[in-house]
């Protein structure tokens, strides 16, 4: 253990001194019903683009388990699966210690396979992060707006329906039968235009927060 807050002790300060922000940079951060010992989150929008678990020793069984453990905690927090997540290492040279890209995926790979990460951008996977989050708002948007027009078809269909068959069987509608009439559109229309609005406005944030 005191191994390892040395390691984490190490680890912060090289963070702190290539660029990335403190306010990014949580321990412990909370995954359901664990905790990571290291998140570099986005000081915009608050979402982790890089995970890191850090283990005492360098051994098959110590990178399974950190493996294992950083698959679950990109499930407990429903991150996508392109984001990095790494096992940090004690080294006995200067910066002392040694990071390695893991793929939270696969658990069964030998130390060997795993190559050393020579350096970690914060600004760059926080595009890229920001980039994923703004293409999914995007297609979430496209899919309200094409489920929207279905319904607006569909009730265009109805409306007609309604217009011919006054015509043929001569009945009427009152004016409470129209204003229930428009309150039923209404109801059905309100979500999808609130949801268009939603999803709009979350591309547009997670585009200005990739630009800035």
């Amino acid at each position: 253990m005191e191994l390892e807050r040395d390691l984490m002790d190490k680890f912060l300060t090289y963070l702190l001194e290539h660029g990335f922000p403190e306010e990014s940079l949580l321990t412990e951060y909370k995954a359901g019903r664990g905790r990571v010992d290291l998140a570099v989150i986005d000081t915009t929008t608050q979402l982790p683009i890089m995970l890191f678990e850090l283990k005492s020793r360098k051994r098959r069984d110590f990178v399974r388990m950190g493996t294992d453990q950083l698959r679950r905690y990109v499930q407990e927090l429903n991150l996508p699966e392109e984001i990095p997540t790494y096992l940090v290492f004690p080294k006995d040279v200067d910066p002392f210690f040694e990071v390695i890209e893991v793929d939270a995926n696969i658990s069964n790979l030998d130390v060997a396979e795993y190559k050393s990460v020579k350096s970690i951008d914060y600004n760059l996977q926080r595009k890229a992060r920001l980039a994923e989050k703004a293409n999914k708002a995007e297609k979430k948007k496209e899919e309200v707006v094409d489920r929207f027009s279905l319904v607006s078809w569909i009730l265009a269909g109805i409306l007609f329906g309604i217009g011919v068959g006054s015509k043929i069987w001569s009945f009427t509608l009152s004016a409470t039968d129209l204003t229930l009439l428009g309150a039923i559109i209404g109801l059905i229309i309100a979500p999808f235009a609130s949801k268009i609005k939603f999803w709009g406005i979350e591309f547009e944030r997670f585009r200005k927060a990739k630009n800035k």
